[in-house]
């Protein structure tokens, strides 16, 4: 760790270098209202992933304090709250070919690195029971990326606004663009890059939520899994990161995944914040008023679920 700097009286920002990742990174870490390092209590922790966004304005752990309202929200939880930087257009992945940009070995650095060192920095539950993990948009991705990789990891997963189908033509194309805008080899993070990706590619498939052999919606059993999607119909937002109907877009992904859990017997919730499933403050489209809402609303369940486990893991 190169330095750390105290935010506020909850939240503290860690500037660190990796051989995983190049260059400098952050991590915000938000304590609950009552951390106290000299109290032998230790808190279960939620790994909380940013999006993706355009060069001109990049996503970073910051996202979450300053946009997404976490303060308030776990203002009165015991929760620690881990935000890590996960590159503009990281895809939460242990890139193929970074080129001269890497190494930008994400998947390592927050799985391998990240997890161990805030369970010997912090007050921490430091096993399964005590983890949760979830995202917005590439973040949504991300957080079942990891959790069905690193079932060990966590006893929580859920998904804001995923991006979740890999094999879809335009969330494959959607990342070409996203890395080329950011001066990044196209086919870094997935090793597959022409301007028209097939999408019937192995890599692609591995890398899907549904379709991967390797990691497949089974490995998720044990967990709690929460999906919320949106169905962008209503007005475009001004104040957006990108057009709101990104929201209709990938929207299916989060149903197909709803079946294929069903298919593999894994419990789960879906709710479409835009299709009658309304949350305060969210009209159901690809905005930080929906990730807030969804993130509002899934807390007590996360919590619930900690307080229900056994040191075990087990319920």
């Amino acid at each position: 760790m190169l330095e750390q700097t105290r935010i506020d009286d909850r939240m503290v920002e860690l500037r660190i270098q990796t051989d995983a990742v190049r260059g400098d990174l952050k991590i915000r870490v938000l304590l609950p209202a009552n951390y106290d390092p000299a109290d032998p209590r230790r808190y279960p922790v939620l790994y909380l992933l940013h999006g993706g966004s355009n060069p001109a304005n990049p996503a970073t752990s910051s996202d979450w304090s300053e946009k997404g309202g976490v303060v308030e929200t776990t203002a009165d939880s015991d929760l620690i709250v881990v935000m890590p930087d996960g590159g503009n257009g990281g895809w939460y992945t242990d890139w193929a070919f970074p080129g001269d940009v890497g190494p930008l070995n994400w998947q390592t650095f927050h799985m391998e690195q990240i997890v161990p060192f805030i369970d010997q920095n912090f007050k921490t539950i430091a096993d399964k029971r005590g983890r949760a993990i979830a995202g917005l948009s590439m973040g949504g991705y991300g957080a079942l990326r990891y959790a069905a990789r690193y079932p060990e990891n966590f006893a929580f997963v859920a998904s804001f606004s995923g991006a979740l189908n890999m094999l879809n033509p335009q969330q494959q194309r959607v990342i070409y663009v996203t890395e080329k805008a950011d001066g990044k080899p196209t086919d870094g993070p997935f090793g597959v890059g022409s301007p028209l990706p097939v999408a019937a590619d192995a890599v692609w498939t591995e890398a899907d939520p549904v379709a991967s052999t390797s990691f497949p919606p089974s490995n998720l059993a044990g967990m709690k899994v929460a999906l919320y999607t949106g169905s962008g119909n209503s007005p475009n937002d001004p104040d957006a990161p990108f057009p709101t109907n990104v929201e209709g877009a990938i929207e299916p992904s989060s149903y197909r995944l709803a079946m294929a859990l069903n298919e593999a017997g894994v419990p789960f919730t879906l709710t479409d914040y835009g299709r009658g499933e309304g949350i305060a403050d969210c009209e159901g489209e690809h905005t930080w008023g929906c990730w807030k809402a969804a993130l509002r609303d899934v807390l007590p369940d996360m919590m619930d679920e900690f307080d229900r486990l056994e040191p075990n893991g087990e319920r």
